[in-house]
């Protein structure tokens, strides 16, 4: 998945229209991981 979609997707869930579980799936990846994604996101 491209960089941008996958910022646009956790940007998402941070305003809290989506949740983790339905990002990983979107994503293709793990739950923990898009926590992960978030936590970089955050430390930025």
């Amino acid at each position: 998945m491209k960089e941008v979609g996958k910022h646009k997707v956790i940007s998402v869930v941070e305003k809290g229209y989506l949740k983790v579980k339905e990002a990983s799936g979107i994503l293709g990846v793990s739950e923990r991981q898009v926590q992960e994604i978030k936590g970089a996101r955050e430390e930025k």
